[in-house]
């Protein structure tokens, strides 16, 4: 009769109709609840619940450290607009430049590969790119191993003659570019306020002699 008690008890408080919520709008979240549900049954409440935190903080690092990085091109439905050309394939792909924008902030667990991404789509550009625009408006700050990649990024880009911009770059991020040294290797000229600035700067550029 306890056991019963307790079995009813808790049976209203496994909402079935939450967990299928979860499964059609994230699958990630409906499987973190199932696997910490199945860790209270089989470990006990407290260890359950540990689990639970455990896998989400591991999810939570995992996902932020393989942000995607969304090429950019102009939209041509609105001036001075770009988007992903990815997602929007109307979005025109900008001549002689490649707009890059990672979609979350940098850190030291994915600054690396970031700079491997947009090494990588400059090499496999169908045209020559003669400018990268690094859209950074995700970082309020820098830490110094961002810092470091994207001077080693520059160094790469500079090598193939290949210029490298930064649109978006708040005050705090702008600040470490200075105490790290990175600006000497961008130069402050070619830090701006807005994307279509950037953008003309990039497109100017390939018709202008290479400039470091």
């Amino acid at each position: 009769v306890l056991a019963a008690l307790i079995i009813h008890a808790v049976s209203h408080l496994v909402k079935v109709t939450e967990l299928r919520r979860f499964y059609r709008l994230v699958p990630r979240e409906f499987w973190l609840g199932l696997i910490t549900l199945l860790g209270v049954i089989v470990l006990d409440v407290l260890p359950g619940l540990i689990l639970g935190v455990v896998i989400a903080l591991v999810v939570l690092i995992y996902r932020a450290s393989r942000p995607p990085v969304s090429m950019l091109g102009a939209d041509p439905a609105t001036p001075g607009a770009f988007e992903d050309i990815r997602r929007h394939p109307a979005a025109v792909p900008v001549p002689g430049a490649l707009i890059a924008r990672p979609d979350a902030p940098l850190f030291y667990a994915n600054a690396q590969l970031v700079r491997d991404a947009i090494g990588r789509a400059a090499a496999a550009s169908p045209e020559p790119v003669h400018a990268v625009v690094l859209v950074l408006d995700a970082n309020d700050e820098l830490d110094i191993t961002s810092a470091e990649e994207l001077g080693k990024l520059a160094d790469d880009l500079h090598t193939r003659n290949i210029a490298v911009g930064i649109a978006h770059m708040h005050g705090p991020a702008l600040q470490m570019a200075q105490r790290s040294g990175l600006l000497k290797k961008i130069s402050p000229d070619h830090i701006f306020q807005a994307t279509p600035a950037a953008v003309a700067w990039a497109q100017s550029y390939g018709s202008a002699e290479p400039q470091r």
